[in-house]
């Protein structure tokens, strides 16, 4: 049993997924990488990228334990929610 769990906690990586509009540049993912790292003070292993339109622009980052979003998707429903209000 203990053997599976030390198993199990060293297969577990820390992700993080960056999702954008575009192609990120390595520069652009490695800046993105230290911010989060400094913001989160975690040790991230892998970072995986995706290609969202529905963010309209901007970014979204997620790890296991944090996330941030600064996208055009996030600002309209911020809006939204002021009209509605």
């Amino acid at each position: 049993m203990k053997s599976q769990i030390l198993k199990k906690v060293k297969q577990h990586q820390n992700v993080l997924t960056i999702k954008s509009v575009v192609p990120l540049t390595e520069e652009e993912k490695n800046q993105i990488l230290e911010l989060f790292n400094k913001k989160t003070e975690r040790k991230i292993d892998r970072v995986v990228t995706l290609i969202d339109p529905r963010l309209i622009c901007g970014v979204s980052a997620k790890s296991d334990s944090f996330g941030f979003e600064y996208s055009g998707r996030k600002l309209i429903n911020e809006m939204l929610r002021e009209i509605e209000a």
